[in-house]
Protein backbone atom coordinates (compact mmCIF):
# COMPACT_ATOMS: atom_id res chain seq x y z
CA UNK A 1 0.00 0.00 0.00
CA UNK A 2 2.89 2.53 0.72
CA UNK A 3 4.45 1.78 -2.48
CA UNK A 4 1.08 2.52 -4.04
CA UNK A 5 0.49 5.66 -2.48
CA UNK A 6 4.03 6.54 -3.22
CA UNK A 7 3.50 6.06 -7.14
CA UNK A 8 0.24 7.75 -7.55
CA UNK A 9 0.14 10.37 -5.16
CA UNK A 10 1.25 12.84 -7.31
CA UNK A 11 -1.83 11.51 -9.57
CA UNK A 12 -4.22 12.22 -6.34
CA UNK A 13 -2.84 15.58 -6.52
CA UNK A 14 -2.77 16.68 -9.76
CA UNK A 15 -7.04 14.83 -9.72
CA UNK A 16 -8.02 16.61 -6.80
CA UNK A 17 -6.65 20.37 -8.74
CA UNK A 18 -8.46 19.43 -11.61
CA UNK A 19 -11.50 19.00 -9.88
CA UNK A 20 -11.39 22.14 -7.98
CA UNK A 21 -10.80 23.72 -11.48
CA UNK A 22 -13.92 22.00 -12.91
CA UNK A 23 -16.29 23.09 -9.25
CA UNK A 24 -14.98 26.76 -9.20
CA UNK A 25 -15.39 27.04 -13.24
CA UNK A 26 -11.57 28.31 -13.05
CA UNK A 27 -11.33 27.05 -16.89
CA UNK A 28 -14.47 29.37 -18.12
CA UNK A 29 -13.78 32.97 -19.93
CA UNK A 30 -14.04 35.93 -17.64
CA UNK A 31 -16.93 38.19 -19.04
CA UNK A 32 -16.80 41.75 -17.31
CA UNK A 33 -18.97 44.51 -18.19
CA UNK A 34 -17.73 47.85 -18.34
CA UNK A 35 -18.97 51.59 -18.71
CA UNK A 36 -16.27 53.58 -19.52
CA UNK A 37 -13.29 52.38 -18.18
CA UNK A 38 -14.71 50.76 -14.68
CA UNK A 39 -15.70 47.27 -14.63
CA UNK A 40 -19.61 47.11 -12.71
CA UNK A 41 -19.85 43.70 -12.67
CA UNK A 42 -17.97 40.19 -13.37
CA UNK A 43 -18.64 36.84 -13.78
CA UNK A 44 -17.69 33.93 -15.65
CA UNK A 45 -19.41 32.43 -18.65
CA UNK A 46 -21.30 28.73 -18.20
CA UNK A 47 -20.57 26.52 -21.45
CA UNK A 48 -24.10 25.95 -22.73
CA UNK A 49 -25.02 22.81 -25.06
CA UNK A 50 -27.13 25.00 -27.01
CA UNK A 51 -26.72 26.66 -30.38
CA UNK A 52 -28.16 28.93 -32.36
CA UNK A 53 -30.13 28.67 -35.97
CA UNK A 54 -27.34 28.15 -37.58
CA UNK A 55 -25.36 25.56 -35.65
CA UNK A 56 -21.97 27.96 -35.57
CA UNK A 57 -22.42 29.78 -32.03
CA UNK A 58 -23.49 28.61 -28.41
CA UNK A 59 -26.12 30.64 -27.15
CA UNK A 60 -25.31 31.75 -23.56
CA UNK A 61 -27.68 33.66 -21.35
CA UNK A 62 -25.37 36.03 -19.10
CA UNK A 63 -27.82 37.57 -16.21
CA UNK A 64 -26.91 40.63 -14.18
CA UNK A 65 -28.61 42.43 -11.42
CA UNK A 66 -31.67 44.64 -12.03
CA UNK A 67 -29.90 47.62 -11.05
CA UNK A 68 -26.62 46.72 -13.05
CA UNK A 69 -28.96 45.91 -15.94
CA UNK A 70 -30.50 49.64 -15.33
CA UNK A 71 -27.37 51.45 -15.28
CA UNK A 72 -26.59 49.42 -18.89
CA UNK A 73 -29.25 50.76 -19.97
CA UNK A 74 -28.81 54.12 -18.86
CA UNK A 75 -25.71 54.41 -20.26
CA UNK A 76 -25.90 52.21 -23.52
CA UNK A 77 -23.26 53.79 -25.63
CA UNK A 78 -20.55 53.48 -23.02
CA UNK A 79 -21.60 49.78 -22.13
CA UNK A 80 -19.38 47.35 -23.61
CA UNK A 81 -18.39 44.07 -22.66
CA UNK A 82 -15.03 42.19 -22.34
CA UNK A 83 -14.13 38.55 -22.49
CA UNK A 84 -10.99 37.89 -20.59
CA UNK A 85 -10.18 41.51 -20.82
CA UNK A 86 -10.55 41.30 -25.13
CA UNK A 87 -13.94 43.76 -25.61
CA UNK A 88 -16.78 42.53 -27.72
CA UNK A 89 -19.60 45.09 -29.41
CA UNK A 90 -22.53 45.39 -26.94
CA UNK A 91 -25.62 46.17 -29.20
CA UNK A 92 -28.98 47.12 -27.96
CA UNK A 93 -30.50 50.57 -26.33
CA UNK A 94 -32.88 51.84 -24.02
CA UNK A 95 -36.15 49.88 -23.67
CA UNK A 96 -34.68 46.60 -25.03
CA UNK A 97 -34.76 43.99 -22.66
CA UNK A 98 -31.32 42.31 -23.56
CA UNK A 99 -28.25 43.36 -25.12
CA UNK A 100 -26.52 40.97 -27.60
CA UNK A 101 -22.75 40.35 -27.63
CA UNK A 102 -21.42 38.29 -30.83
CA UNK A 103 -17.98 36.32 -30.44
CA UNK A 104 -16.65 33.99 -33.39
CA UNK A 105 -17.75 31.06 -31.00
CA UNK A 106 -20.95 32.39 -28.52
CA UNK A 107 -23.98 34.51 -29.00
CA UNK A 108 -24.31 36.21 -25.23
CA UNK A 109 -27.65 37.79 -24.08
CA UNK A 110 -27.19 40.08 -20.96
CA UNK A 111 -29.93 40.37 -19.43
CA UNK A 112 -31.43 41.35 -16.17
CA UNK A 113 -32.05 38.52 -13.80
CA UNK A 114 -35.27 38.66 -13.34
CA UNK A 115 -35.91 38.21 -17.57
CA UNK A 116 -34.15 34.87 -17.53
CA UNK A 117 -37.02 32.86 -18.69
CA UNK A 118 -38.33 35.34 -21.88
CA UNK A 119 -35.32 34.88 -22.59
CA UNK A 120 -34.75 31.47 -22.60
CA UNK A 121 -38.19 31.40 -24.79
CA UNK A 122 -36.21 32.85 -27.30
CA UNK A 123 -33.56 30.00 -27.00
CA UNK A 124 -35.93 27.57 -27.24
CA UNK A 125 -37.41 28.71 -30.67
CA UNK A 126 -34.47 29.03 -32.10
CA UNK A 127 -33.48 25.70 -30.50
CA UNK A 128 -36.37 24.31 -32.64
CA UNK A 129 -34.99 25.47 -35.95
CA UNK A 130 -32.05 23.11 -35.58
CA UNK A 131 -34.16 20.14 -35.89
CA UNK A 132 -33.68 20.26 -39.70
CA UNK A 133 -30.12 20.07 -41.42
CA UNK A 134 -32.07 21.57 -44.88
CA UNK A 135 -34.39 24.59 -43.62
CA UNK A 136 -36.74 26.16 -45.99
CA UNK A 137 -39.19 29.17 -45.64
CA UNK A 138 -42.07 27.59 -45.73
CA UNK A 139 -43.61 23.79 -45.38
CA UNK A 140 -44.90 23.98 -48.87
CA UNK A 141 -41.25 24.12 -50.45
CA UNK A 142 -39.99 21.55 -47.59
CA UNK A 143 -42.27 19.23 -49.05
CA UNK A 144 -41.48 19.61 -52.55
CA UNK A 145 -38.19 19.14 -52.44
CA UNK A 146 -35.69 16.35 -51.04
CA UNK A 147 -31.80 16.55 -50.94
CA UNK A 148 -29.96 13.52 -50.47
CA UNK A 149 -25.65 12.60 -50.89
CA UNK A 150 -23.44 9.85 -50.68
CA UNK A 151 -20.77 12.09 -50.31
CA UNK A 152 -21.58 13.62 -47.10
CA UNK A 153 -21.04 12.01 -43.62
CA UNK A 154 -24.25 11.95 -41.20
CA UNK A 155 -25.15 14.98 -38.77
CA UNK A 156 -23.77 15.61 -36.15
CA UNK A 157 -23.65 18.03 -33.17
CA UNK A 158 -23.84 20.67 -31.77
CA UNK A 159 -21.06 20.25 -29.47
CA UNK A 160 -19.80 22.29 -26.40
CA UNK A 161 -16.68 23.33 -26.55
CA UNK A 162 -15.73 20.78 -23.18
CA UNK A 163 -16.92 17.78 -25.25
CA UNK A 164 -15.37 14.79 -23.67
CA UNK A 165 -14.57 13.92 -27.44
CA UNK A 166 -11.63 16.73 -28.68
CA UNK A 167 -11.89 15.99 -31.85
CA UNK A 168 -15.19 17.26 -31.94
CA UNK A 169 -15.14 19.85 -29.39
CA UNK A 170 -17.21 23.24 -30.57
CA UNK A 171 -18.74 21.69 -33.83
CA UNK A 172 -22.31 23.18 -34.65
CA UNK A 173 -24.81 20.54 -36.03
CA UNK A 174 -23.59 19.64 -39.57
CA UNK A 175 -21.75 17.36 -41.72
CA UNK A 176 -18.45 16.62 -43.12
CA UNK A 177 -18.25 17.03 -47.05
CA UNK A 178 -15.41 15.32 -48.87
CA UNK A 179 -12.89 16.15 -51.23
CA UNK A 180 -12.24 16.81 -54.62
CA UNK A 181 -15.86 17.09 -55.04
CA UNK A 182 -19.85 16.68 -53.73
CA UNK A 183 -22.72 15.26 -55.85
CA UNK A 184 -26.03 16.57 -53.88
CA UNK A 185 -29.39 14.82 -55.36
CA UNK A 186 -32.27 16.91 -55.01
CA UNK A 187 -35.79 15.76 -55.86
CA UNK A 188 -38.26 17.98 -56.97
CA UNK A 189 -41.61 16.88 -56.85
CA UNK A 190 -42.16 20.32 -59.53
CA UNK A 191 -40.59 22.26 -61.91
CA UNK A 192 -40.00 25.48 -59.61
CA UNK A 193 -36.75 27.55 -58.85
CA UNK A 194 -35.39 27.84 -55.73
CA UNK A 195 -32.61 29.58 -54.01
CA UNK A 196 -30.11 27.07 -52.41
CA UNK A 197 -28.37 28.60 -49.52
CA UNK A 198 -25.23 26.62 -48.31
CA UNK A 199 -23.60 27.82 -45.07
CA UNK A 200 -20.20 25.79 -44.19
CA UNK A 201 -16.83 25.79 -42.30
CA UNK A 202 -14.28 25.44 -45.23
CA UNK A 203 -10.62 23.82 -44.31
CA UNK A 204 -8.99 26.45 -46.28
CA UNK A 205 -9.52 30.43 -45.97
CA UNK A 206 -8.54 30.34 -50.21
CA UNK A 207 -10.98 27.40 -50.76
CA UNK A 208 -13.13 28.14 -53.68
CA UNK A 209 -16.25 26.12 -54.90
CA UNK A 210 -17.56 25.44 -58.28
CA UNK A 211 -20.86 24.24 -59.33
CA UNK A 212 -22.12 22.23 -62.33
CA UNK A 213 -25.49 20.89 -62.96
CA UNK A 214 -28.79 23.11 -62.54
CA UNK A 215 -26.93 26.64 -60.99
CA UNK A 216 -27.77 29.20 -63.07
CA UNK A 217 -26.13 31.83 -60.92
CA UNK A 218 -23.99 31.62 -57.89
CA UNK A 219 -22.78 34.29 -55.60
CA UNK A 220 -20.50 33.59 -52.99
CA UNK A 221 -20.91 36.05 -49.95
CA UNK A 222 -18.26 37.93 -48.53
CA UNK A 223 -17.94 36.83 -45.23
CA UNK A 224 -14.29 37.96 -44.53
CA UNK A 225 -13.39 34.32 -43.92
CA UNK A 226 -13.36 33.83 -40.23
CA UNK A 227 -11.85 31.80 -38.47
CA UNK A 228 -13.27 29.31 -36.10
CA UNK A 229 -11.67 26.18 -34.18
CA UNK A 230 -13.77 23.08 -33.91
CA UNK A 231 -11.75 20.14 -32.72
CA UNK A 232 -8.49 21.77 -32.62
CA UNK A 233 -8.87 22.09 -36.41
CA UNK A 234 -9.38 25.92 -37.86
CA UNK A 235 -12.09 26.59 -40.11
CA UNK A 236 -13.89 29.06 -42.33
CA UNK A 237 -17.00 30.44 -42.96
CA UNK A 238 -18.12 30.86 -46.28
CA UNK A 239 -21.40 31.43 -47.87
CA UNK A 240 -22.78 30.72 -51.13
CA UNK A 241 -26.52 31.70 -52.81
CA UNK A 242 -26.89 28.86 -55.42
CA UNK A 243 -30.16 30.10 -58.01
CA UNK A 244 -31.18 26.57 -59.58
CA UNK A 245 -33.96 25.72 -62.52
CA UNK A 246 -35.46 22.83 -60.42
CA UNK A 247 -37.05 20.07 -63.49
CA UNK A 248 -39.77 17.51 -62.08
CA UNK A 249 -37.44 14.43 -60.56
CA UNK A 250 -33.74 13.96 -60.01
CA UNK A 251 -31.47 16.81 -60.51
CA UNK A 252 -28.04 17.10 -59.97
CA UNK A 253 -25.47 19.66 -58.36
CA UNK A 254 -22.15 18.68 -57.82
CA UNK A 255 -19.38 21.06 -55.58
CA UNK A 256 -15.87 21.11 -56.76
CA UNK A 257 -13.18 22.15 -54.43
CA UNK A 258 -9.98 23.96 -54.96
CA UNK A 259 -8.86 22.80 -51.68
CA UNK A 260 -9.10 19.67 -49.73
CA UNK A 261 -7.66 18.20 -46.74
CA UNK A 262 -5.39 15.27 -47.88
CA UNK A 263 -5.93 12.38 -45.46
CA UNK A 264 -3.82 12.33 -42.50
CA UNK A 265 -3.76 8.25 -42.61
CA UNK A 266 -4.94 5.28 -45.04
CA UNK A 267 -8.75 4.82 -45.02
CA UNK A 268 -9.18 8.31 -43.93
CA UNK A 269 -11.63 10.64 -45.69
CA UNK A 270 -10.14 13.68 -47.74
CA UNK A 271 -12.71 16.48 -45.82
CA UNK A 272 -13.36 19.73 -47.76
CA UNK A 273 -16.19 21.40 -45.67
CA UNK A 274 -18.81 21.31 -42.33
CA UNK A 275 -22.10 21.93 -43.90
CA UNK A 276 -23.63 23.25 -41.22
CA UNK A 277 -27.05 24.20 -42.73
CA UNK A 278 -29.27 24.32 -46.08
CA UNK A 279 -31.38 26.59 -46.47
CA UNK A 280 -33.82 26.61 -49.22
CA UNK A 281 -36.31 29.78 -50.92
CA UNK A 282 -38.49 30.59 -53.83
Amino acid sequence: MAVFLLKNGPKATTLATHWSDIRSGSAAPVASVKLGDYTIYQQRLKTSGIFDATGTRQLVILPVPGDIFRKIEASATTARLSINQQDVPLSGSTGHSAFLAVTKDRKIYLVSDDSVKPMMTIIWNEQRQLNNFVQCKNRELCSSVRISSRDWGPVEGPYSDTDISADRRGAPRGRWVRGPKTLLNIQSRARQKVALQLNMLAVDQDQEITFRGGAYQVRKLDTKPAPVTVGGRTLYLAVYIVLLDLQPGNNSLELNYSVWDKPASKGANPLAAYITTIGLDR
